[in-house]
């Protein structure tokens, strides 16, 4: 009995962990080093509830969890360091 509480525990905790791992999106006015805080946090209860995350992952996910105005500027930066430019840019 005891142990099927904690298998449902285990299990609820894994749902709630991961959906707000997901679900996880910077809020406008938040500084983007407060936003890095709360993401490690998460991705430390990920580790706790035994599903750590590698960190390429960490890196697409939180990449994923910018504003548009963060996602337009890390764009910008990975098509430099690529090589690839976008012809409407005035950049290229």
């Amino acid at each position: 009995m005891l142990e099927d509480q904690f298998n449902r525990n285990t299990l609820k905790n894994r749902l709630i962990v991961t959906k707000k791992l997901h679900n996880f999106k910077m809020e406008s006015g938040t500084r983007f080093a407060v936003h890095v805080d709360q993401f490690k946090e998460i991705v430390l209860q990920m580790e706790t509830i035994g599903e750590p995350l590698h960190e390429t992952r960490q890196l697409v996910l939180l990449l994923g969890s910018m504003r548009d105005e963060y996602q337009y500027r890390t764009r910008e930066h990975a098509e430099h360091d690529v090589g690839v430019c976008d012809p409407s840019s005035p950049r290229c």
